[in-house]
């Protein structure tokens, strides 16, 4: 039986060049790769991630081009349609997206992070 599926969304960093940062379990690490990058984003799993048998993989995610955040919530939507058992965390506060759509998903997104992502640290990259 597979970990419940439990999306935790953070800001990304300007030491991993990333916009956001999706912690999944490591059971659905490569399905959350491929669905983000299928929604043209560029998605990793650090090579310091990628071994061991973690609950906690943290994936990177770059925007591309313009619409990051309406990519991610495809991405996202598409993602939680195909589980049962599923959480959506944003920055580890636990929010309800059962059965929400993508344009759902992209407005709770840019509520969160009105500029692609989040900008507190004066270092990061625009």
């Amino acid at each position: 039986m597979a970990d419940d599926l439990v999306l935790d969304i953070r800001p990304g960093t300007a030491f991993e060049q990333s916009d956001l940062e999706i912690g999944v379990p490591r059971s659905y690490v490569d399905e959350m790769v491929e669905t983000l990058r299928e929604a043209g984003l560029a998605a990793e799993e650090p090579i310091s991630h990628s071994s061991g048998d973690s609950a906690g993989v943290r994936i990177t995610v770059a925007f591309l081009k313009a619409g990051g955040l309406a990519a991610v919530a495809t991405a996202l939507a598409a993602i939680l349609a195909r589980h049962d058992s599923k959480r959506l965390l944003l920055d580890g506060e636990r929010v309800d997206a059962t059965g929400y759509t993508a344009k759902e998903l992209e407005r709770i997104l840019r509520a969160r992070y009105p500029d692609g992502r989040q900008q507190a640290d004066p270092t990061s990259r625009e």
